[in-house]
């Protein structure tokens, strides 16, 4: 095993678009003409209905599951902002920060001129031999007497046929995705900088833990997530059987990263693991998660997402992960804010990574999907 420590200045990820496909079905003849012959003209059209504006207002009761981010070398604190929709769905993002991808330093220029902006981070593809990406620069705005009254017409404009009723947690917040939004309807590819939280899965993937549980069958070949029977049906012990007769079953043979918190290396992390931290001053190893899993704390998620993935079979420990007889573990201790991500993903590609996995969310609403 192998502990990397680096202290990283520069953070970052890129969440992408969410794109909505509007499909029309035409009905009638091919020649368009009304039914009795008669030609349709612009006025037989009929106008589509207009949505009314999104609303967006600012509701101090609603507060994030956590209040800060690690600050930067500077110092500043990070906060957290939550964002909710009508039907009681919260997103968290970080207030006071937009996030620019551009590769023209003009724009720039402009961005920070008119926002009293400072770049706080920024990720250059070329670096990690990332083609087709542009630079990337996390800024920190300054939100105050910022006007927000034209926010909802700059979401409708960049999300046609969309709209929602939000409730955001603090003046800066909603200053925060006015900028944004006025900035991507200028035609400056930007957005806010969204935070995840984790997904548990210790209960549904590695519940056959020991657990002082005599039933329990410790063979990986008849468990319903690894058996060719079942519901499931997904034939992974199987696989692993016929790797073997291949003389393929060869562990540390694909890099695996996991981008998350909370690693508490046990016996079914596999022997030549290798672990990063892209958060300054903060240990990969043995720092728990300080964001999450909802309600849950989920202090060692990494762990558990770790062992469901690729966990050491037959060993007589834990769980069997799918890729357990033949992956490397590339442990990458990262914030789940979306900026961070990418240098996580750029690490875990440096350090020989062929797959990532990020088990961290963030629920974004259609309308709010093209701030990144």
């Amino acid at each position: 095993m192998k502990i990397l420590s680096c202290v990283v200045q520069r953070q970052h990820m890129i969440l992408t678009r969410l794109a909505i496909s509007l499909c029309v079905l035409a009905l009638g003849a091919c020649g368009g003409g009304a039914s009795d012959g008669t030609p349709k003209t612009e006025k037989d059209v009929p106008t589509p209905e207009r949505l009314t504006p999104s609303t967006i207002t600012v509701e101090t009761a609603l507060v994030p599951v956590m209040s800060e981010l690690p600050a930067f070398e500077d110092g500043v604190p990070r906060t957290i902002s939550a964002v909710e929709d009508e039907n009681g769905v919260i997103a968290m993002f970080v207030e006071n920060e937009v996030w620019l991808s551009t590769n023209n330093p003009e724009q720039l220029a402009s961005f920070l001129d008119r926002w009293d902006g400072e770049v706080i981070a920024d990720f250059d593809a070329q670096k990690y031999k990332i083609a087709n990406l542009d630079n990337q620069y996390l800024v920190r705005v300054n939100t105050a007497d910022t006007d927000i009254s034209e926010l909802a017409d700059d979401l409708a404009n960049l999300q046609p046929g969309t709209r929602g009723d939000f409730k955001v947690s603090s003046q800066a917040a909603a200053a925060t995705l006015a900028i944004s939004a006025e900035t991507a309807r200028a035609g400056v590819v930007s957005g806010i900088n969204w935070v995840g939280q984790g997904s548990d899965f210790r209960n549904r993937d590695i519940a056959d833990s020991p657990a002082g549980v005599s039933s329990a069958d410790p063979n990986a070949f008849s468990w319903p997530s690894h058996t060719i029977e079942g519901d499931q049906n997904t034939g992974v012990a199987e696989a692993w059987r016929a790797l073997d007769f291949a003389n393929l079953l060869t562990p540390n043979k694909v890099g695996l990263a996991i981008l998350d918190m909370g690693f508490d290396p046990n016996a079914d992390y596999q022997q030549g693991w290798v672990a990063f931290s892209n958060i300054p001053l903060v240990a990969p190893i043995g720092t728990e998660n300080i964001i999450g899993c909802g309600e849950n704390p989920c202090l060692w998620h990494g762990t558990n997402v770790l062992g469901a993935a690729m966990a050491v079979a037959n060993n007589g420990f834990g769980s069997a992960g799918p890729a357990g007889p033949v992956a490397r573990p590339v442990i990458i201790h990262t914030s789940y804010d979306f900026f961070t991500s990418i240098f996580a993903l750029a690490e875990a590609k440096v350090l020989g990574a062929k797959i990532a996995n990020m088990s961290y969310s963030a629920p974004v609403h259609i309308t709010l999907s093209s701030l990144r």
